[in-house]
């Protein structure tokens, strides 16, 4: 039972104040008597303008999503592709370097380098900054 059925039970129509509230309209909320219902595709509402907002705003909600669904899809396919050319460019330095170790001994000696290098200068900056 949803909020808007059980808030009906103690209310009356605001059009027929001497008859109980049967719904609420799905529009405003307002509370409705069997007479004062105009239900549209299986909803109550209490007037056509609440009938015409509803459908806008329904409408509306349905375009957000879309353009919601096209905006995930297209961040999927983004990183899908990125994937796979992080995946070929993986590849391919493994061929290489499989085929060519002294180049891959030779990157791996300028990187210890720049590694050295990197913690001597944060040796000077602790020293100095002491």
């Amino acid at each position: 039972m949803c909020a808007t059925e059980r808030s009906v039970e103690s209310s009356v129509c605001l059009n027929h104040t001497d008859r109980p509230a049967v719904v609420r309209c799905n529009a405003c909320h307002k509370p409705l008597c069997e007479e004062c219902i105009l239900r549209v595709q299986d909803m109550n509402f209490c007037s056509q303008v609440c009938v015409d907002n509803f459908l806008k705003s329904a409408d509306n909600m349905a375009t957000y999503q879309a353009v919601q669904r096209a905006r995930r899809r297209r961040k999927l396919i983004k990183r899908f592709i990125m994937l796979l050319v992080l995946g070929a460019l993986g590849y391919g330095a493994y061929w290489y370097f499989t085929r060519n170790p002294d180049k891959f001994e030779e990157l791996k000696n300028k990187a210890n380098q720049a590694v050295e290098e990197g913690r001597k200068t944060i040796k000077e900056v602790k020293e100095v900054t002491k």
